[in-house]
């Protein structure tokens, strides 16, 4: 009999650390099942990889396919209808459930980060992808925080997403937690990082970045320099892993 398989898709996964969080997990539970990496061109790719896999029973999305997803899923949880954003699937009889776990990895990580009233904190987040939508909600919802996006480029659709070049009439002082949700910074592109003005943050900001590889990006090396407290993306990475692994292990 053949092997349970879970994976991660993404267009590049040097940077990821997911595969050997799973096959330790699946040692530890004395699980006969592997993780296997799938570097993907195209998310209509996924198809090929569902169709010549029949032990293929769950998956991971990474960048930049978490929103492009959408149109192979049979169904969604509500937080992923609500985001528009998909990092975990349920394979079953040959098709795709989606869900968000990044919502619950995202808040129970901040929840214990951000340690004054988060309660309407006012956040910056870097970037208007997937990730950064869902942790957009989170907040909303979670702490009613006010949410301004930074992004290249404006979305008539959404009205607060500033632009790169407007960054010059918002001051940074004016948020309370600034977080980056780009690949900017991730392996192997260490050097890269957001660019703002660093010099406007403080010991008042806390600055996260949703980057787990390195554990300390240059954004946040930035950011600690000024005195802002920072955290990485590895403790959300975590829980977001534990929970893609509940909605799986009841259909093992």
């Amino acid at each position: 009999m053949s092997r349970t398989m879970f994976g991660l898709v993404g267009k590049s996964l040097k940077h990821s650390f997911s595969r050997d969080y799973f096959q330790e997990k699946f040692k530890l539970l004395g699980l006969d099942a592997e993780y296997r990496l799938f570097e993907i061109n195209q998310i209509s790719e996924i198809q090929t990889i569902i169709s010549y896999l029949p032990n293929l029973k769950g998956l991971n999305v990474t960048i930049p396919y978490k929103e492009e997803v959408f149109p192979y899923l049979e169904d969604t949880d509500i937080i992923a209808k609500k985001t528009g954003a998909v990092n975990t699937i349920l394979i079953r009889d040959n098709k795709m459930y989606g869900f968000n776990t990044d919502y619950f990895g995202f808040t129970q990580s901040f929840r214990k980060f951000y340690t004054t009233t988060a309660i309407g904190c006012k956040a910056l987040i870097i970037g208007f992808g997937g990730a950064a939508k869902t942790i957009g909600f989170a907040l909303e919802v979670e702490f009613n925080s006010e949410v301004t996006y930074l992004n290249r480029k404006n979305n008539n659709l959404v009205s607060n997403i500033i632009e790169y070049s407007d960054l010059l009439n918002h001051n940074l002082s004016k948020y309370d937690i600034i977080i980056n949700a780009t690949p900017l910074g991730m392996f192997p592109n260490n050097n890269t990082f957001p660019d703002i003005n660093y010099n406007e943050l403080g010991s008042s900001h806390y600055v996260m970045d949703l980057i787990y590889n390195p554990l300390k990006t240059e954004f946040l090396k930035k950011a600690e320099l000024k005195g802002a407290k920072i955290l990485s993306g590895m403790e959300m990475l975590y829980l977001q892993a534990d929970k893609s692994w509940e909605i799986w292990k009841e259909y093992m």
